[in-house]
């Protein structure tokens, strides 16, 4: 045994520590298998989402919903391409963000 250090049979003695030895480790990283499960969940989620909100535009709002589907129809095919790649580009971003920010903590 070096001199100076102390033998406690193996235990801990937290107060003894230093401050960064008491810091919480990071959270075990999930299987992979564990993975691919959260991500469908989240999946789901995600899309029960999307039919909450629609139902509760198309219940809380009939009539304007009604005028907006007309609107979609009379509106050319190639703006709606460019709203509906804008909308998916800016979830996609929101999305990475938000999970980025889950898993930086």
């Amino acid at each position: 045994m070096a001199a100076g250090v102390l033998d406690t049979g193996g235990r801990t003695d937290r107060r003894r520590q230093s401050p960064d030895a008491m810091t919480p480790r990071p959270p075990v990283r999930p299987r992979r298998g564990d993975r691919r499960q959260a991500g469908m969940t989240d999946f789901l989620a995600a899309l029960g989402l999307v039919f909450v909100i629609e139902g509760l535009v198309f219940a809380a709002f009939p009539a304007q919903a009604k005028r907006a589907m007309k609107s979609v129809l009379e509106t050319p095919d190639l703006s709606l391409r460019a709203i509906g790649l804008g909308s998916a580009v800016i979830g996609l971003i929101l999305v990475w963000l938000v999970r980025a920010g889950i898993n930086g903590q």
